[in-house]
């Protein structure tokens, strides 16, 4: 029976709460298994109920999972959450895990920026542009991030790469204008 409900959770067959009853079953059944505490974190993430959904990605993570999926779920419900000195710890995990992982430097940018060390997030953020240079917002926050800190000129630079990257009916040019504008 473990078996059919694993199968009948992987294939997608299931969704919303009836997705939320197998896995709560199966970890009745495995409470440490690891892909059903990530995929429970995450179900629970996507229905704002991140409390539980980050003692699923704890589950998960202490369990052994590979990869770094659980932390950024973790992550996402502490950033959530506003608890920003956790966000960035369970991020510097999940980068020690996958240090070439784009979207993790980006979210540890963006943490620290918005924690208020810009300074601290534009090394994060230039690694994470270096990965994947189409990750827009983080190309925002290290633009917003060198203005935070006096250099205007890297800003406006930053910013300008964004916009030449934008397709030109993208709804955040005016706020990318904006920034140009602002540090010029």
């Amino acid at each position: 029976p473990i078996a059919a409900q694993i199968a009948r959770i992987t294939s997608g067959e299931l969704q919303g709460a009836a997705l939320e009853r197998a896995l709560r079953d199966t970890l009745r059944d495995d409470p440490a298994n690891p892909q059903a505490n990530l995929r429970l974190g995450y179900a629970l993430l996507e229905s704002g109920r991140c409390a539980e959904a980050i003692k699923r990605f704890t589950a998960a993570i202490a369990a052994g999972i590979p990869g770094a999926d659980a932390h950024l779920g973790r992550a996402g419900c502490e950033i959530a959450g506003r608890d920003l000195a956790a966000a960035q710890r369970t991020l510097s995990a999940a980068q020690a895990i996958e240090p070439d992982n784009a979207v993790i430097g980006a979210n540890l940018g963006l943490v620290l920026s918005d924690a208020g060390q810009p300074a601290a997030a534009i090394p994060h953020l230039q690694r994470a542009l270096s990965l994947d240079p189409d990750l827009h917002q983080g190309r925002f926050a290290l633009a917003i991030a060198y203005a935070q800190i006096g250099r205007k000129a890297d800003a406006a630079a930053e910013a300008q790469r964004l916009l030449d990257r934008l397709p030109a009916n993208a709804p955040q040019r005016p706020e990318v204008e904006r920034l140009i504008a602002a540090v010029r």
